[in-house]
């Protein structure tokens, strides 16, 4: 896996360009704009309905399952996202709703933690809100599962 030092520096240098980063939830689509992709939601069928997203590099399109919640879809656009950072233009991706410890994969989901959820922001909303887990999904846009992990991560629990 990356630094998660270096993987920090990818997410803030891709706000500063895509002039974004004071939003919340943060606008995904517009990051998936300024990398020139398009999303795709499609309906699953039961080859693929354990595929939460899909990159493809050629066709500039990111593949996102729509039978998953607003929240879960949101974070496999982060994750694809990360993917076209962090591993260049000639390496499609898929991300299963079920992540693995493939180090190229939890890479992509930190940075997909770090652009939704900044350390500094998440901390500052986590005392503001007391801990409530339901405001932070709310606030952030993410699941309350990918709320408990950043927590967790960060050393609040």
């Amino acid at each position: 896996m990356l630094a998660k030092d270096r993987i920090e520096e990818q997410v803030a240098q891709l706000l500063k360009e895509a002039s974004l980063g004071a939003e919340f939830p943060l606008p995904v689509e517009k990051v998936v704009e300024h990398l020139e992709f398009a999303c795709h939601f499609y309906m699953p069928d039961k080859d693929v309905e354990d595929i939460a997203s899909a990159v493809n590099h050629v066709q500039k399109k990111i593949y996102v399952n729509q039978q998953n919640s607003p929240f879960q879809q949101r974070l496999s656009i982060a994750r694809a996202i990360g993917c076209i950072v962090l591993h260049g233009a000639n390496q499609d991706y898929i991300s299963y709703l079920h992540s693995s410890n493939d180090p190229k994969e939890q890479a992509v989901i930190y940075f997909a933690e770090n652009l939704l959820m900044p350390e500094t922001i998440f901390k500052q909303v986590w005392l503001a809100t007391k801990q409530d887990v339901i405001q932070l999904e709310q606030f952030f846009g993410v699941t309350q599962f990918s709320i408990s992990g950043r927590a967790i991560d960060l050393g609040l629990r």
